[in-house]
């Protein structure tokens, strides 16, 4: 019984590596998604993942949530420049308009979109797919033909 059972699961341990396919060296995986398209099998291959919603998920948090009161609001303001949670935020933000300016760089026109970059420029893109090893495939089946 406990034979079987390691032998299943070698076999599909087998089964799965063999799934993983070689790209190449030069080739840069680039997701763009939201929080409403979570993105699996990113363990198998280097992503660089872009959530494009980030900057209004950031802008909409209670960071921003200023008084009404102008006054109240400048000193509101300048509290949070100086607070050490802020350059941690700043970074965040940075982080989100940089995947908003490579998905407008690199054409995307929906989400999710998983694009093959080569660093010579010239980049594929597959769309509506949030699995990183299926997108694979399918840009492998692409190239063959």
């Amino acid at each position: 019984m406990i034979r079987s059972l390691i032998t299943i699961l070698l076999l599909s341990l087998s089964c799965s590596i063999y799934a993983v396919q070689s790209l190449p060296q030069d080739m840069q995986l680039l997701v763009f998604t939201t929080q409403h398209y979570p993105i699996t099998g990113m363990q198998s291959y280097p992503v660089t993942l872009y959530h494009i919603d980030a900057v209004d998920n950031l802008e909409q948090s209670p960071v921003f949530q200023l008084s009404s009161n102008p006054q109240q609001a400048e000193q509101q303001a300048h509290a949070l420049i100086r607070s050490p949670e802020f350059k941690q935020y700043e970074n965040q933000l940075k982080q989100a308009y940089t995947g908003l300016s490579q998905a407008f760089y690199l054409g995307v026109r929906k989400v999710p979109a998983i694009v093959f970059y080569r660093t010579s420029g010239m980049s594929q893109v597959v769309y509506g797919v949030t699995d990183i090893e299926q997108a694979v495939a399918l840009f492998s089946q692409g190239k063959d033909q």
